[in-house]
């Protein structure tokens, strides 16, 4: 028996002004568009400098660049915001020297941090806000049915709330950074479990 896959968009919270869906759970190379909105769509691709070992990240709203991230090696990333001059990506977005969690940044005067629950969601923090979340993600997610001839798959998604979405492009750059954070660590915890076996 051949199984079934059905692709679906995780269900919008009530509280959420807007949701945007991720065409693949890749970071470094995915769509983003606005759920309801098909005119407003983000975009990430990662390329390599002719040249160089580097690789260059690129987020972008349509045709304007949103950010550009230059990991560099051996020297520090370098994180460039809407044309900016490159500034050092830890000064941008930071964490503890031990654990990716909480990552925190600041944007016009005030401090948001990204926390992380099991199963890989996310939740961003405003440092103003008392209490709740004013972001989450959402990782894909692959459920089989009983009798295993179906599968669902539910797409990634960020909802933000309205303090959230006033600062839509730093939250995206800021959720995709933290991501791919999170997934080269867990590739180097691979490769260092394969190498001691």
């Amino acid at each position: 028996m051949d199984s079934n896959l059905t692709v679906i968009a995780p269900p919008v919270s009530s509280d959420a002004t807007t949701t945007l869906d991720f065409e693949r759970d890749v970071v470094t190379s995915t769509t983003i568009s606005a759920r309801g909105d098909s005119t407003l769509v983000y975009s990430v691709e990662s390329v390599r400098r002719s040249g160089s070992s580097n690789l260059n990240t690129l987020i972008r709203e349509g045709d304007k660049v949103l950010a550009v991230v230059e990991r560099r090696g051996v020297l520090p990333d370098q994180l460039s915001l809407h044309g900016s001059a490159p500034l050092n990506l830890r000064k941008w977005i930071k964490s503890p020297m031990t654990s990716i969690f909480p990552a925190t940044f600041e944007e016009s005067g005030r401090k948001y941090r990204w926390k992380s629950n099991n199963g890989g969601k996310l939740q961003l923090y405003s440092d103003d806000r008392a209490s709740g979340a004013i972001a989450w993600f959402h990782p894909s997610r692959l459920t089989f049915s009983s009798d295993g001839g179906e599968r669902t798959l539910q797409t990634a998604c960020l909802s933000l709330r309205p303090e959230a979405d006033r600062i839509r492009e730093t939250v995206i750059v800021s959720c995709i950074l933290v991501l791919q954070k999170m997934r080269a660590k867990d590739k180097k915890k691979e490769t260092s479990a394969s190498r001691s076996e």
